[in-house]
């Protein structure tokens, strides 16, 4: 009840805009860095592998707590949903319009195509005796899309039953950030900076 009250409070914060923006450049090995040792236990737990790679992958100027939250939401989804002894790749990589594209990928049961157009929605379950036996609140990946979006990222996901499920988000390309939007905490909104 606790997690569902506080991810229900989460999403309200972001819809009503509550969580400014706070632009900082990024190195995505070392976001990725961060998110894996955050959840490193569990996955040993679980006898996940966990791979991250982010070496050609450059910097990137983005909210980094909303980032890493985005990350690390994704990354508990995986290694809940893949097997003992399974893998989940974590990846960082350069898009061809200078965005960066960070992918979570795991080889857990993976979802069929009907679900998939839903997966965003609040309280959606694909399967929902294993969402219970699993745990969760059913608002993680709607509040990660709300997270993307609110800094003009992209969330998408494909996947194939058997064969695991691979979400995507993708930041844009943005100049690094004025020392103004750094000094002032939400000072612009991701459409307006691009322009």
């Amino acid at each position: 009840m606790a997690a569902l009250v506080s991810d229900l409070l989460e999403l309200s914060r972001l819809a009503s805009g509550e969580r400014p923006l706070r632009w900082e450049r990024l190195r995505p090995a070392d976001v990725l860095e961060d998110v894996l040792a955050s959840l490193g236990e569990q996955a040993r737990a679980r006898q996940i592998v966990v791979s991250a790679d982010a070496a050609s992958a450059p910097e990137v100027t983005s909210d980094g707590d909303r980032l890493r939250q985005i990350l690390e939401n994704l990354l508990e989804n995986a290694v809940k949903y893949t097997p003992p002894g399974g893998h989940v790749a974590v990846r960082a990589r350069a898009g061809e319009d200078r965005s960066v594209a960070f992918e979570v990928e795991d080889d857990g049961p993976g979802i069929p195509a009907e679900h998939l157009p839903r997966i965003f929605e609040r309280f959606y379950r694909v399967d929902k005796a294993r969402s219970r036996e699993v745990g969760g609140t059913g608002l993680g990946l709607s509040i990660v899309k709300h997270l993307a979006e609110g800094m003009g990222a992209t969330v998408s996901v494909s996947s194939e039953p058997g064969r695991g499920s691979r979400f995507t988000v993708r930041i844009p390309f943005r100049p690094p950030p004025s020392s103004a939007e750094m000094a002032a905490p939400g000072a612009g909104d991701p459409a307006a900076a691009d322009r």
